[in-house]
């Protein structure tokens, strides 16, 4: 199945496009609720929708695969409870792949790919719903960074 391959770009510059995904703060005001970041391979890369109940709605033990500070980061990736029989397997069989690249001084350019689909009504459901994810979330992203 394709990966979800997502491009924007924004009036604002690299290095804030760079922390609204790698900064805990920033993260929590467009994509999730609490986040735990350690930015260094193989740190932390956890995301809370439901920070009481860690466990279902997280990236819950996500790590950083690899990160150019302001260039690229790619990390593991956890589904929603509904489709944790397909997304939450070990190893995780979904990733993240986010590249992001300078247009000037203050204009910047997102590169999100989401990779790993397997086949199957399961997988196709699952891929739907994380689409409709990334284009929902993006929405509150531009605001914060534009404003």
């Amino acid at each position: 199945m394709p990966s979800i391959v997502i491009d924007l770009e924004f009036a604002a510059p690299v290095e804030d496009l760079w922390a609204a995904f790698t900064d805990q703060d920033r993260i929590a005001k467009w994509l999730c609720s609490k986040a735990n970041i350690v930015l260094e391979e193989g740190g932390a890369y956890e995301l809370f929708w439901d920070p009481e109940h860690p466990e279902g709605n997280s990236t819950l033990g996500c790590r950083i695969q690899s990160l150019e500070e302001e260039y690229s980061l790619r990390t593991d990736w956890r589904g929603p409870p509904e489709f944790a029989d397909v997304m939450n397997a070990t190893p995780l069989p979904t990733t993240l792949f986010v590249r992001f690249q300078p247009l000037g001084p203050s204009r910047s350019r997102l590169h999100l790919e989401h990779l790993g689909w397997g086949e199957g009504d399961r997988w196709t459901a699952a891929r739907a719903w994380q689409q409709q994810s990334w284009d929902s979330a993006l929405v509150k992203l531009r605001p914060l960074l534009e404003s």
